[in-house]
Protein backbone atom coordinates (compact mmCIF):
# COMPACT_ATOMS: atom_id res chain seq x y z
CA UNK A 1 0.00 0.00 0.00
CA UNK A 2 1.33 3.42 -0.97
CA UNK A 3 1.97 5.75 1.97
CA UNK A 4 0.11 9.03 1.73
CA UNK A 5 2.05 12.26 1.59
CA UNK A 6 0.68 13.36 4.98
CA UNK A 7 1.84 10.15 6.67
CA UNK A 8 5.44 10.81 5.57
CA UNK A 9 5.75 14.57 6.12
CA UNK A 10 4.65 16.87 8.91
CA UNK A 11 3.48 19.45 6.35
CA UNK A 12 0.72 18.93 3.84
CA UNK A 13 1.42 19.17 0.10
CA UNK A 14 0.18 22.77 -0.11
CA UNK A 15 2.47 23.84 2.74
CA UNK A 16 5.47 22.12 1.15
CA UNK A 17 4.75 23.67 -2.25
CA UNK A 18 4.32 27.15 -0.79
CA UNK A 19 7.50 26.81 1.29
CA UNK A 20 9.45 25.75 -1.81
CA UNK A 21 8.17 28.77 -3.72
CA UNK A 22 9.04 31.07 -0.81
CA UNK A 23 12.59 29.73 -0.48
CA UNK A 24 13.11 29.66 -4.25
CA UNK A 25 12.13 33.31 -4.60
CA UNK A 26 14.94 34.24 -2.18
CA UNK A 27 17.50 31.91 -3.78
CA UNK A 28 17.68 29.62 -0.74
CA UNK A 29 18.11 26.47 -2.85
CA UNK A 30 20.22 24.46 -0.45
CA UNK A 31 17.86 25.21 2.42
CA UNK A 32 14.90 24.16 0.28
CA UNK A 33 16.57 20.90 -0.68
CA UNK A 34 17.60 20.06 2.89
CA UNK A 35 14.28 21.05 4.40
CA UNK A 36 11.78 19.83 1.83
CA UNK A 37 13.18 17.23 -0.56
CA UNK A 38 12.65 13.53 0.00
CA UNK A 39 15.75 11.34 -0.61
CA UNK A 40 13.90 9.88 -3.65
CA UNK A 41 12.79 13.27 -5.05
CA UNK A 42 12.66 13.70 -8.83
CA UNK A 43 13.65 16.87 -10.68
CA UNK A 44 12.12 17.23 -14.14
CA UNK A 45 13.37 19.80 -16.64
CA UNK A 46 12.35 20.47 -20.26
CA UNK A 47 13.44 17.73 -22.67
CA UNK A 48 15.83 20.03 -24.54
CA UNK A 49 18.10 20.45 -21.49
CA UNK A 50 20.87 18.05 -20.45
CA UNK A 51 19.71 15.46 -17.93
CA UNK A 52 16.02 16.41 -18.07
CA UNK A 53 15.10 13.88 -15.36
CA UNK A 54 17.26 13.55 -12.26
CA UNK A 55 16.32 11.13 -9.49
CA UNK A 56 17.44 11.25 -5.87
CA UNK A 57 18.31 14.16 -3.60
CA UNK A 58 22.07 13.67 -3.86
CA UNK A 59 21.87 13.73 -7.67
CA UNK A 60 19.64 16.81 -7.57
CA UNK A 61 22.22 18.56 -5.38
CA UNK A 62 24.98 17.61 -7.84
CA UNK A 63 22.88 19.00 -10.70
CA UNK A 64 22.48 22.28 -8.79
CA UNK A 65 26.23 22.47 -8.17
CA UNK A 66 26.92 21.90 -11.87
CA UNK A 67 24.42 24.61 -12.84
CA UNK A 68 25.93 27.10 -10.37
CA UNK A 69 29.44 26.41 -11.67
CA UNK A 70 28.34 27.36 -15.21
CA UNK A 71 26.69 30.68 -14.30
CA UNK A 72 28.70 33.90 -14.45
CA UNK A 73 25.89 36.21 -13.24
CA UNK A 74 22.18 36.08 -12.45
CA UNK A 75 20.17 39.09 -13.64
CA UNK A 76 16.71 38.07 -12.50
CA UNK A 77 14.13 35.35 -12.56
CA UNK A 78 10.61 34.26 -11.82
CA UNK A 79 9.07 31.52 -9.70
CA UNK A 80 5.42 30.68 -10.30
CA UNK A 81 2.85 29.78 -7.71
CA UNK A 82 2.58 25.99 -7.33
CA UNK A 83 0.14 23.88 -9.32
CA UNK A 84 -1.04 21.18 -6.92
CA UNK A 85 -2.78 17.90 -7.77
CA UNK A 86 -3.25 15.19 -5.13
CA UNK A 87 0.21 14.41 -3.70
CA UNK A 88 2.12 16.14 -6.51
CA UNK A 89 2.95 19.71 -7.40
CA UNK A 90 4.77 21.62 -10.08
CA UNK A 91 6.47 25.02 -10.03
CA UNK A 92 7.70 26.89 -13.11
CA UNK A 93 11.03 28.65 -12.66
CA UNK A 94 12.82 30.81 -15.19
CA UNK A 95 16.05 32.73 -14.84
CA UNK A 96 17.94 35.38 -16.78
CA UNK A 97 21.59 34.39 -16.46
CA UNK A 98 24.90 34.94 -18.19
CA UNK A 99 26.84 31.72 -18.59
CA UNK A 100 30.62 31.51 -18.29
CA UNK A 101 32.57 31.20 -21.51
Amino acid sequence: MKESFNSIFKMNITEVAQRLVSLSKTGAWEQAQNELFHPDAVSIEPDNLPNPIVKGLENIKKKAETWASMVEATHGGEVSEPLIADDFFSVRMSYDVTFKD
